[in-house]
């Protein structure tokens, strides 16, 4: 079998069209898991990895876990207030 070449940090995030401090967070956070962790403390992923995240990612914005709140009446404009 074939062993599976491990992407490191930058070029996972480059990947994944985030940075590196974003998806130092999204392992953190148990949204996504690095294949390895190496002795220095460098994380390294698989490929399967980055596109089941992908993957999840599209799937969440299609179900609508991201979701436009309304402004606080605070911050809008007074014609905005008005129209409420």
């Amino acid at each position: 079998m074939r062993q599976q070449e491990l992407i490191s940090t930058p070029k996972a995030a480059a990947y994944l069209t985030i940075s590196s401090v974003t998806l130092h967070r999204a392992v953190k956070r148990g949204i996504i898991s690095p294949a390895m962790v190496t002795p220095g403390g460098n994380l390294r992923f698989t490929q399967e990895e980055l596109d089941r995240y992908i993957r999840e990612s599209v799937a969440g914005v299609r179900r609508g876990a991201i979701v436009a709140q309304p402004l606080p009446a605070d911050l809008k404009t007074p014609e905005a207030a008005q129209a409420d």
